[in-house]
């Protein structure tokens, strides 16, 4: 990380989330979503595009990686998340009724860390969520 410069750290309350923003030598400011986990998931790297502004330089570490996409990923990526988006505002019920299990999710509210849901089996008190908060 030669030349980089540090500019500042962003913490979203309540999610756990660090952002580290570096200038670059070349001046670009590039902002790293910081994760716990050890290795970078699908959804980390979903999540850090989804927030991504044009022309912005990102990536996500995990403490044994760090992942920097391609703006070709990056561009096929959001538009993918906007037809999803569309899908589930068009059609509330019937995305209320799709199922993609993930181990990464809880089975039941579709969160990353569900209070009442234990190694992915589901609790009387978990419910639904189909807006993934």
């Amino acid at each position: 990380m030669e030349g980089y410069k540090f500019v500042g750290v962003e913490r979203k309350a309540g999610t756990g989330r660090v952002d580290v923003q570096l200038q670059r030598p070349d001046g670009v400011t590039e902002r790293i979503e910081v994760k716990g986990t050890r290795q970078v998931s699908g959804v980390h790297l979903l999540q850090l595009i989804q927030y991504h502004d044009e022309g912005e330089r990102i990536a996500v570490a995990a403490l044994e990686e760090t992942v920097k996409p391609a703006d070709w990923f990056v561009y096929a990526a959001k538009s993918m998340l906007a037809e999803i988006d569309e899908f589930m505002h068009r059609f509330p019920e019937e995305a209320a009724r799709v199922y993609n299990p993930t181990k990464e999710l809880c089975p039941s509210c579709i969160r990353t860390e569900c209070p009442h849901s234990s190694r992915g089996k589901r609790n009387a008190l978990c419910k639904p969520n189909v807006n993934g908060g």
